[in-house]
């Protein structure tokens, strides 16, 4: 069986972005995906020898077709995603889904809840926000009194957890693709939102955008039930336990 392998690219006069990469078997006449894609069938192909005229175009016809593109891959968007438990990561996970979005050309919003104040080296700038920032199209915004929340809430902090969470509702008008809720989770655990309220929302929410929620030791099984996807991250083993502080760089 003889097989080969042809690549099709977007060009840019910054990066080159693949397309598709298909098998031809030559022994069948059968044209493929290749099975790294993991996808058994390829599309006609026809139909992706137009897209490789893409090099012909201009700066800006390549631009367009790019920014075109990408809408299409977003019409996948949608889901609510969930990380919770004991373990140290949930925060970590979401910005790393944020990274990759970022990458791909998605408006990624990240709102804080519990998150905001000064002398806190994790709260006040930690190095994934500035690793972040360097994407134009990530953006974020903290909510919170200072510190975290120790025994019985705040009115203060009651009224910050409540105007995130309107914030939160209000960003479903904008034009972000990924919304980022980071210890909304920590809210309803501590009594400052229900579960009930945040299920509205999800119900709420647009087709079209991808919601993250993290934080809490608790589970909420009626909040699990709306997500398509749940993971609990768990405590195995924490150095914290053990006396150490926080490392810059690697915990913050």
């Amino acid at each position: 069986m003889t097989c080969h392998y042809k690549q099709w690219f977007l060009s840019t006069p910054k990066f080159r972005v693949p397309i598709v990469v298909y098998e031809v078997n030559h022994h069948s006449k059968n044209t493929r995906k290749a099975k790294l894609f993991g996808v058994p069938k390829m599309p006609n192909l026809k139909k992706l020898k137009k897209i490789s005229r893409i090099t012909a175009m201009n700066d800006k016809e390549k631009v367009e077709k790019i920014e075109e593109l990408t809408r299409l891959k977003k019409a996948g968007l949608g889901f609510v995603q969930i990380f919770w438990g004991n373990g140290r990561g949930k925060t970590t996970a979401s910005l790393g889904t944020s990274l990759r979005a970022c990458g791909n050309g998605f408006k990624v919003h990240l709102i804080q809840f519990l998150k905001n104040g000064v002398g806190d080296p994790e709260i006040d700038f930690p190095g994934e926000i500035k690793s972040l920032e360097r994407f134009p199209n990530f953006t974020y915004r903290r909510f919170g009194t200072g510190g975290w929340v120790v025994g019985k809430p705040t009115e203060a902090q009651i009224r910050e957890v409540k105007k995130a969470f309107d914030y939160l509702k209000s960003c479903f008008e904008k034009e972000y693709d990924i919304i980022v809720a980071d210890e909304i989770l920590y809210a309803i655990q501590l009594g400052l939102l229900t579960e009930d309220e945040v299920i509205q929302m999800i119900d709420e929410k647009p087709k079209n955008k991808e919601l993250i929620l993290t934080g809490s030791h608790k589970p909420f099984p009626k909040l699990f039930a709306k997500a398509h996807l749940v993971t609990e991250i768990k405590k195995v083993k924490h150095p914290f336990d053990q006396g150490y502080i926080a490392r810059k760089g690697l915990e913050y």
